[in-house]
């Protein structure tokens, strides 16, 4: 199982604080353009999803998949209350399988920890009981997805947290945060040594701190030391719309940063790698929607009827053009598998708002959609409380 968590990665929490104004493609876009290899992202909060209160699970699948798109591997992370652990698990597979995300980090901290302090067996035991039943039940979901448990930098100063649950996880992910000591290479060598001593060893993929007092010269610095240690490909950073809203600073020390890794090979052919034999245009366009004006929000889908194309067609040639009112709403068409990830998908997004609904101020644009059966493929829209207006287009088809 490969975990790419080769180079530079970023964490984010707080989508609508992160540059070009939360707007999930540009943040995608910005990453690419970067060199990010891999990012994480919140999904969860215990059972609630995505987990941050003021961004909603469109936004938040839109970043996943957008990142993807742009070669970007992304992880989910979930904080693990322990409330209900296997519900808990649930969510977080769920979320995995249907966003189609490489991989899962669960933040396990305090809620499971027991300090000297509070020392008392039966506690220490309860707690351990219920994160080792999150974590069976969340491995017995995702028997081959890449897990990561991200928690404390020094498992020493922490005898009491269940560190056995380790042994269903891939890589330890420690937060090595280092604020508001000025010594982060020192820190994630410390704790590089400490999780080499535990029986069970691990890949390690550190998380360095972007906050705070934390200044460029050390997060290069937790950075190139962590490239340095044995058996180190990747390190990551916390968070990146903190960062932006209070430190931007400290982004450039990132951007510059060069951590080259290997291309991943393709991933294994499914249906979104269709082939057709033959593509046939229409002799003139069918207008399945006309300049229609919509409000409100389906990310589910409805289905769409596309009247005289053939049943043998797989594949239908789609125009979109689009009109909004609110920045961050879109249209898309499917065949109901809501990843990006292939040319089998058209999102039609504007990034300019037009109060007026002119069509001078739209987004236009052609692709390929995957039939869901003959003749029909899914509608998904999101006015973000304003409007739509919005023309689809049939040009061609492929059996």
């Amino acid at each position: 199982m490969k975990l790419y968590l080769d180079g530079k990665g970023i964490w984010i929490w707080a989508i609508r604080d992160c540059i070009p104004n939360g707007i999930p493609m540009d943040i995608a876009d910005r990453l690419a353009g970067n060199g990010f290899s891999h990012a994480v992202v919140k999904i969860a909060n215990g059972t609630n999803v995505p987990g941050v209160d003021y961004q909603g699970v469109t936004e938040t699948r839109m970043l996943c998949t957008r990142l993807r798109e742009r070669g970007i591997r992304v992880y989910g992370f979930q904080y693990v209350l322990g409330v209900n652990p296997v519900a808990e698990a649930q969510v977080a597979a769920a979320i995995v399988e249907e966003w189609e995300l490489d991989g899962l980090h669960a933040d396990m901290e305090g809620e499971f920890d027991t300090t000297i302090e509070q020392f008392n067996p039966i506690t220490i035991a309860n707690k351990a009981a219920k994160a080792d039943l999150y974590c069976k039940t969340l491995r017995n979901l995702l028997p081959n997805t890449p897990l990561g448990l991200a928690s404390y930098r020094y498992w020493q100063s922490h005898p009491y947290f269940p560190w056995q649950i380790r042994k269903y996880f891939n890589v330890d992910v420690p937060q090595v945060y280092w604020i508001p000591s000025l010594n982060p290479g020192w820190q994630v060598q410390e704790s590089y040594r400490q999780f080499h001593l535990l029986p069970l060893i691990l890949p390690f993929s550190p998380i360095g701190s972007a906050y705070g007092t934390a200044t460029p010269a050390q997060i290069i610095e937790f950075l190139n030391v962590s490239k340095s240690l044995p058996g180190v490909t990747g390190a990551s950073i916390w968070e990146l719309g903190r960062m932006d809203k209070y430190y931007p600073y400290l982004y450039q020390s990132l951007k510059f940063y060069s951590w080259p890794v290997a291309q991943p090979p393709p991933p294994e052919p499914s249906q979104e790698n269709t082939v057709v034999d033959k593509s046939e245009y229409l002799p003139e366009d069918i207008y399945l929607v006309n300049g229609a004006v919509i409000t409100g929000a389906n990310t589910s889908g409805i289905l769409l009827d596309i009247p005289n194309i053939p049943a043998i067609a797989k594949v239908v040639k789609f125009r979109v053009i689009t009109v909004v009112t609110k920045v961050g709403a879109f249209v898309g068409i499917s065949n109901g598998n809501t990843t990006l990830g292939s040319r089998f998908r058209l999102v039609s997004q504007p990034q300019v708002a037009s109060p007026e609904l002119s069509p001078d101020i739209r987004d236009d644009r052609q692709g390929s959609v995957l039939l869901t059966s003959p003749n029909k493929v899914y509608f998904q829209w999101d006015a973000k409380g304003g409007q739509i207006k919005y023309w689809i287009i049939v040009q061609g088809y492929e059996y």
